[in-house]
């Protein structure tokens, strides 16, 4: 956040649009720390239910299992999803 501000008063607002840029720039970082901090108030507060955090944690659990059962336990299944892996990192790195 410093350092957006850092770079705001480096660089010179010539326009009004200039502005409207960095005020939106400015607000949407906003936005997304409100969004954290209500995502995690509420997850907190999930997790202080004595039952639905434990709960939760036997889904999450149940699911990884189910995960690896599928895709990689057997060798083949295992192959076809590291190159599904591949695929996706070279798509999305270049």
């Amino acid at each position: 956040m410093a350092q957006l501000l850092g770079l705001l008063s480096a660089s010179p607002l010539r326009s009004l649009d200039d502005l409207l840029a960095a005020g939106r720039i400015l607000m949407l970082a906003l936005l997304a720390g409100l969004a954290l901090r209500l995502t995690g108030a509420t997850l907190g507060a999930i997790n202080d239910l004595p039952l639905l955090g434990g709960l939760l944690e036997l889904v999450g659990l149940v699911s990884l299992l189910q995960f690896l059962a599928r895709h990689a336990l057997r060798q083949q299944k295992r192959a076809e999803l590291l190159e599904r892996i591949r695929q996706l990192r070279s798509r999305l790195l270049g």
